[in-house]
């Protein structure tokens, strides 16, 4: 508040009318701001699984990131612009994912965003992987 006035602090949006903080909604401050886009993740690798017809992808949590998403298509769909087949789901955890029941001895190409909501990162730098 200042010069008789409410007043935005920079980068914050307004949402509706009226705008206020869980658990400071009364006194003389209330707080209030929009989650910004997490960062993408880092460091992405897919190596063979533990069984066969499995990849795991592991990387480092985009900043910000609540949960995180991974796309993936078989290196010969990529080449032939064939996406109908893209495996997208959504991670185990906040740092890696084991996906199953992909073909083994078949390279597959990988990414992963960091979320959540309408607020995703851009991908993160692909990986490939073959498994076993």
């Amino acid at each position: 508040y200042e010069s008789a006035g409410w007043n935005a602090r920079p980068g914050a949006t307004r949402q509706g009318t009226e705008v206020c903080a869980g658990g400071v909604s009364t006194g003389l401050f209330a707080a209030a701001y929009t989650r910004l886009r997490p960062g993408p993740p880092s460091g992405l690798t897919a190596t063979p699984g533990d069984a066969p017809g499995t990849l795991a992808l592991r990387w480092t949590p985009g900043t910000d990131a609540m949960m995180h998403w991974t796309a993936g298509i078989k290196q010969n769909d990529l080449d032939a612009g064939n996406t109908r087949n893209l495996i997208w789901t959504a991670a185990s955890g906040n740092t890696m994912h084991t996906l199953s029941g992909i073909d083994s001895g078949v390279e597959y190409v990988f990414a992963a965003a960091a979320g959540p909501g309408s607020q995703w990162s851009v991908r993160s730098p692909q990986a490939r992987g073959t498994p076993e």
